[in-house]
């Protein structure tokens, strides 16, 4: 494995350690005002679960590397695993997103066991030295291997795969899958998403798409 302080030095792509990284959601708002609303309710994810060839995600673990999770979500309740902080500000999320990806990823793979890597602090921010410095932990979090869900980056379309995210990516061990968003502009313009399996939406590689996947339905539940 790649010796960290390699992967945060600054590089010949533009990037250096404490350039901003963004999440990649339409709002950068805070999400728990409206995902635990008050003590007794929560915001949960209507969704089926994906069981394509049987499989429910069973003997799976997936680290989240984002804001955090919040274990009392009735989506995750027993199913966290472990919750690491690299932000200093605790390892409960206080933001929300990392709640809801968690949320989402656990709803569709009911067999799925969560690890938390707290890479973003609490108001949406990081940069790139903490995201990297979340992939490389998430990657030492899975021995036997697993997958890590990043759904933060940075806009670099002339990377060459050599800036420190994809590299913290590239670093990891085999059996260790990487799933990142690449936002929804033509061709994969964010990294670490350009390195690994990602997904956007375009019309084209040389026109912005129209339309946008819709998020999940959520429902109001007590609990």
């Amino acid at each position: 494995m790649t010796d960290q302080s390699e992967l945060l030095s600054p590089d010949g792509d533009g990037f250096a350690p404490g350039d901003p990284v963004r999440l990649l959601t339409s709002s950068l708002a805070p999400m728990m005002p409206r995902l635990h609303p008050s003590a007794g309710q929560w915001l949960v994810p209507a969704v089926a679960p994906l069981r394509a060839g049987g499989l429910d995600g069973s003997g799976i673990t997936a680290v989240v590397v984002d804001t955090g999770v919040l274990p009392d979500h009735p989506s995750l309740r027993g199913r966290v695993d472990a919750m690491i902080d690299l932000t200093g500000t605790g390892r409960e999320d206080r933001h929300g997103h990392g709640t809801v990806v968690a949320a989402i990823l656990a709803a569709q793979a009911p067999g799925v066991r969560i690890i938390s890597v707290k890479a973003v602090r609490d108001d949406g921010t990081a940069d790139v030295s903490l995201l990297a410095a979340g992939i490389v932990r998430a990657g030492l979090e899975l021995p036997d291997g697993g997958t890590v869900n990043v759904s933060a980056g940075r806009r670099t379309p002339g990377c060459s795969g050599t800036c420190p995210l994809c590299s913290a990516v590239i670093s990891l061990k085999a059996g260790v899958v990487v799933a990142a968003a690449a936002g929804n502009l033509p061709g994969i313009t964010y990294c670490p998403a350009r390195s690994t399996i990602s997904v956007g939406a375009a019309v084209s590689w040389d026109a912005d798409a129209d339309f946008d996947c819709p998020p999940p339905e959520w429902t109001l539940r007590p609990g």
